[in-house]
């Protein structure tokens, strides 16, 4: 995935026409299918969610170049930590779901607009400022 072009942070160069927030999108409809699925998963809503403020955060080289090669290329790999280690389960038991029963059935999930919802954990809660830090318009 052109993490770099797509969440505007390349570290080469960067169009805007290129940005798009396709990998976003996808942690939502991963989102839309755990909640349809509580058990089928090893990780939480919570795993997801850090992953998707932390491709916008800048503090992963993980979201920092379009490809590994690129990566190499500006040290960014060396210079900067992966977000596989900060997500590891075996030191980060957070994300764990302890719901999760191994299965071997295929799921369908339900795709109509009515059973979808707001992924309001990740949209209202964290990443909008909190009430505290907004700021009262002048009178």
């Amino acid at each position: 995935h052109k993490f770099g072009d797509r969440c505007g942070q390349n570290l080469l160069q960067c169009a805007a026409e290129e940005q798009s927030p396709i990998f976003l999108q996808w942690l939502d409809c991963v989102c839309q299918i755990l909640r349809q699925f509580p058990s089928y998963f090893e990780f939480n809503e919570l795993f997801l969610i850090k992953m998707a403020i932390h491709t916008y955060s800048g503090l992963f080289g993980t979201f920092l170049c379009n490809s590994e090669h690129e990566r190499q290329t500006t040290h960014c790999a060396s210079q900067t930590c992966s977000i596989w280690a900060f997500l590891n389960p075996k030191y980060n038991w957070s994300i764990l779901n302890y719901l999760y029963e191994e299965k071997q059935e295929v799921i369908k999930p339900a795709w109509h607009v009515r059973s979808l919802e707001l992924w309001d954990s990740l949209y209202e809660n964290a990443l909008l400022p909190s009430a505290s830090t907004v700021l009262c318009p002048l009178a």
